[in-house]
């Protein structure tokens, strides 16, 4: 069967549903297999439809949530109002599933729960890596402010920080013109922190 690159939205929505296993898991799943099953069985080309998902499933993800409360009256229609109007193209049922795994992962998992207000003592930083004419993020630093001191880190893997030992965000701010890092914004680390989890880098989406 020959195979195309171009991913219609209905074959999208198809392969978000496939990857979190929504209707059919009873909680939702990082299905990368499911993704590429379908992708076969429709006769498109994997990586075409894998990066669609996964780039759906960030764009979820990086919604502005701020003062938004999971666990408010409402919450579920008004995600899917918010992620409706970034993501208009995704069918009703892609939406529950993109909504479902949302609501799973910070009401159940407390991961990357949602701030009331934003941190401004933290700031990101990003290593990023050529990969053809893409820049691609490789690693994460932040520096935050506690009490009255800073605290410079390293991501290591999901949710798991380590003192950045080098200096590497040091100079990031006092040597910028030195420094191979860049500052990047809060929504571009929360969609770095999913990569991780994905174990799948691309450029930022935001």
């Amino acid at each position: 069967m020959s195979t195309s690159a171009d991913v219609s939205s209905e074959q999208l929505s198809a392969g978000i549903v496939a990857f979190t296993g929504w209707g059919q898991s009873k909680t939702p799943r990082a299905d990368t297999a499911a993704v590429e099953d379908l992708a076969r069985a429709s006769g498109i080309a994997r990586e075409a439809l894998l990066e669609e998902v996964l780039t759906a499933v960030s764009a979820s993800e990086t919604l502005d949530t701020t003062g938004f409360d999971p666990r408010s009256p409402g919450a579920g229609p008004e995600y899917k109002r918010m992620l409706r109007a970034s993501r208009p193209d995704l069918t009703q049922a892609a939406t529950d599933a993109l909504a479902s795994r949302w609501f799973f992962r910070r009401l159940w998992l407390g991961v990357d729960t949602p701030r009331v207000a934003p941190d401004p003592a933290a700031r990101y930083f990003a290593l990023f890596a050529p990969r053809g004419r893409e820049r691609v993020p490789r690693a994460l630093f932040r520096r935050q402010t506690v009490g009255d001191r800073t605290v410079d880190q390293v991501l290591r893997d999901v949710d798991q920080w380590a003192p950045d030992e080098t200096g590497r965000v040091e100079r990031a701010i006092t040597r910028y013109l030195d420094s191979d890092l860049e500052e990047i914004s809060q929504a571009q680390a929360r969609e770095f922190e999913q990569m991780v989890e994905q174990r799948s880098y691309r450029p930022f989406t935001t």
